[in-house]
């Protein structure tokens, strides 16, 4: 029998220092910065041979086959980070930690007692500083090669946390960059190292050789999906068991002990009447799961984009966010017994104060109804993205993913009484422990908020994509929808503590007794490749210009703007979400500025990069191509453009005929548009300059007719030839008949 393979490689894990401070003081900005040290690290770690296991958050994995590189490579990744100027005068430092070891490679894990040293040394530093173990110090001599510039420190043994035997630690000197740090966060924390803290090291002598040599280590390539086993949180990963795509999977003491499968894709879960109630928005259904088996026991029919949910022993209820009512189902027949008309778009229910609360995202209220009647008692106006609801015993609290904001009712007056501003795009909202908790969806935090002040007491960074929150027996339990993970935050430390890998695109979670129960819909990855042939009956479709508002039907497959529609069914695709931007950013001068911050490294279908120009030419281009303002005749400059633009064409082809007109137009008219959308190139900025507020500016960018094109793109439409593009698919042939 063959075991799992086993390597010897040299592991770099990286995290940033006060991450939740960055967060307080850029609050918007943290994911551009977020995003550009990722782009630095990438950079230094991809020139070295560095190939990324894993990346949480704001924290990095990698092997090396040599313990050179990674020296090198951590090196050079701080000379980046040090010497960079982040906004607002921010101060970004990253620990990172050295040690080599021998790993298996097992079930597409990486796994070994290396991982967890390698984890534990990153953790024991300070941001700035460069870590190794000794293993790695001795790999460095025996390569015969030297780290120009650098020297290393000799720390001494230290103990690291959850290991019994000391690990002699040293620190890498490099000129130019800190080397005086306090003590080392290690299980006993001496209050100084001892002399041997502060005496520089012996520097490597041995140069490095002109050609690479082979080294007696093995290589071992990894994918870039590979997940480790343990980062700096308990991980599960043992378990035999699996969430299927469009499963759920039961969870006991941090473990996934049962998995079962649903009908159609779910989306939110709730806890009632012994059972965990799972919606489906795409077979308008609810499941009623045993929270101990999974298995699900009864698929009860509710409305058209079946999404909120809420239960308790008396009933579940139903938002149905394309109908625009409630459905109200007894648990003790499993059958739909009533359907009660509430708002446009309901997204989200709850239940407390003798009442039921709809968070109706499309007319921005929130309905309060009877628990026992169904009767509606109130309608109260919220704030124009109500997405999250929940109740305590003092107050009802709504979510607003536009704004960034939480919302506090007062029950008795029916009106809002406070605003609390939380991270960006927030989808979810629960309470517990004394506190309110926010599940930000877009920079990946949870915030937590004291009821008694209305304030953000701390914001904790817990993965990719939080979609959903419940409150559980020690903590609170997050699904992360875009890195397939379930995490645990401990609210005595306010740190994540357990995490489960589930795997796919977990949703809806809730707790039962002591077991978490999480709905997993399937990933986009089990639907790349392949081949993609539509026929459209559309009268007129000549073109597959995204210019063309004809064409949308295919080029929001091919074309991607500054923002974007979330691509899913239901209800979540009126979400609002970056594309080729960074982030959504905050408007400023009264609304009449919009800065982004384009994404890095993105390419179009020919190779060439992205670039911040492109924006400004694609609304150049559709300006002097439809002669309209559309939505954006507000933008500084377009209204001059396109009354030039229209005598312009009205001459021409009135004098030379509409054929050599349009040809004469296309080579004489120009649109300056240098005042209303200014473009840097440096900091891959594009900033739009309204004349008056627009609050929809940002939906209106959705529109896939302001999709990027390459700056250099002829003016003129491009008809049936598709023109470079950034999306999931690009062109192979098109007939427009």
């Amino acid at each position: 029998m063959t075991g799992p393979a086993t390597a010897t490689v040299t592991l770099l894990f990286t995290d940033v220092e006060g991450s939740t401070r960055l967060l307080r003081q850029l609050r918007g900005a943290y994911g551009e910065v977020l995003a550009e040290h990722q782009r630095l690290l990438r950079e230094s770690l991809e020139r070295h041979g560095g190939q990324e296991v894993d990346t949480q958050g704001d924290s990095f994995f990698v092997a090396f086959t040599r313990a050179t590189d990674a020296v090198l490579a951590a090196v050079d990744a701080q000379r980046a980070l040090a010497t960079h100027v982040w906004p607002e005068g921010a101060e970004l430092r990253v620990r990172m930690g050295l040690h080599t070891g021998s790993a298996m490679v097992r079930d597409n894990r990486f796994v070994g007692m290396a991982v967890h040293r390698a984890a534990r040394i990153c953790t024991a530093g300070h941001g700035g500083q460069i870590l190794l173990s000794e293993t790695t110090r001795n790999l460095l001599e025996d390569e015969e090669e030297e780290v120009p510039s650098v020297a290393l420190r000799d720390l001494g043994p230290q103990t690291l946390k959850d290991f019994d035997r000391p690990v002699r630690l040293y620190q890498a000197v490099v000129p130019g960059l800190a080397s005086e740090f306090p003590p080392l966060r290690t299980a006993d924390r001496p209050a100084d190292h001892g002399p041997a803290a502060r005496a520089p090291g012996g520097r490597l002598t041995r140069k490095l050789l002109g050609g690479r040599r082979a080294v007696a280590v093995a290589t071992i390539t990894l994918a870039l999906t590979v997940a480790i086993v343990a980062f700096v949180t308990s991980r599960s990963g043992s378990s035999p068991t699996t969430v299927a795509a469009n499963g759920v999977g039961i969870v006991d003491a941090g473990k996934l002990v049962a998995a079962g499968r649903i009908s159609g894709s779910p989306r939110d879960a709730a806890s009632g009447a012994g059972s965990v109630w799972i919606t489906s928005t795409d077979d308008q259904t609810v499941a009623r799961v045993d929270p101990d088996t999974g298995e699900v026991r009864e698929t009860i029919k509710a409305g058209s984009g079946a999404s909120g949910i809420a239960a308790d022993e008396h009933g579940v209820w139903v938002a149905n966010s394309l109908d625009g009512n409630l459905t109200r189902i007894d648990p003790k027949t499993n059958t739909a017994v009533d359907t009660i008309d509430v708002g446009a778009g309901p997204v989200a229910v709850a239940l407390g104060q003798g009442s039921v609360w709809v968070a109706n995202r499309d007319d921005q209220t929130l309905w309060r109804l009877d628990d026992r009647t169904g009767e509606v008692t109130k309608q109260i106006p919220v704030g124009p993205g109500p997405r999250a609801v929940t109740v305590d015993r003092r107050a009802v609290w709504v979510a607003d993913e536009v704004r960034n904001a939480l919302y506090r009712i007062d029950p008795r007056e029916n009106s809002v009484i406070d605003v609390v501003n939380v991270g960006t795009g927030p989808s979810a909202v629960a309470v517990g422990f004394g506190s309110v908790w926010v599940a930000n969806n877009l920079d990946g935090t949870v915030s937590r908020v004291d009821p008694g002040r209305d304030v953000v007491t701390d914001t904790i960074s817990v993965g990719d994509g939080p979609r959903a929150l419940t409150v559980g027996p020690d903590g609170v339990w997050v699904s992360n929808e875009f890195d397939g993970t379930l995490r645990m935050i401990d609210p005595k430390t306010n740190a994540v503590t357990r995490t489960v890998d589930v795997g796919e695109q977990p949703a809806g979670v809730a707790a039962v007794g002591s077991k978490i129960v999480v709905a997993v819909r399937a990933a986009g990855t089990v639907h790349r490749g392949g081949t993609l042939t539509g026929a459209l009956s559309i009268p007129r479709f000549p073109s597959i210009d995204p210019i063309d508002y004809a064409a949308v039907h295919g080029t929001l497959l091919t074309n991607d703007g500054l923002v974007a529609f979330r691509q899913t069914g239901g209800v979540d695709g009126s979400q609002l979400v970056p594309d080729l931007a960074v982030a959504l950013p905050t408007p400023t001068d009264g609304g009449r500025t919009y800065t982004f911050r384009v994404r890095p490294g993105i390419r179009y279908s020919n190779g060439q990069v992205v670039r911040a120009k492109d924006f400004r030419r694609a609304f150049e281009r559709l300006f002097l191509n439809t002669r309209d303002p559309i939505f954006y005749g507000a933008i500084l400059g377009a209204e001059p453009c396109i009354a030039n633009a229209n005598k312009e064409w009205r001459t021409l082809t009135k004098r030379l005929g509409r054929t050599k007109g349009a040809r004469a137009y296309f080579a004489k008219v120009r649109c300056d548009l240098t005042h209303g959308i200014v473009t840097d190139e440096a900091s891959r900025t594009v900033t739009f300059h309204l004349r008056v507020p627009n609050p929809t500016f940002l939906y209106q960018l959705a529109v896939p007719i302001t999709a990027a094109v390459p700056a250099e793109t002829s003016t003129r439409g491009s008809g049936a030839r598709p023109l470079p593009a950034t999306g999931p698919y690009m062109v192979s042939r098109f007939s427009p008949r």
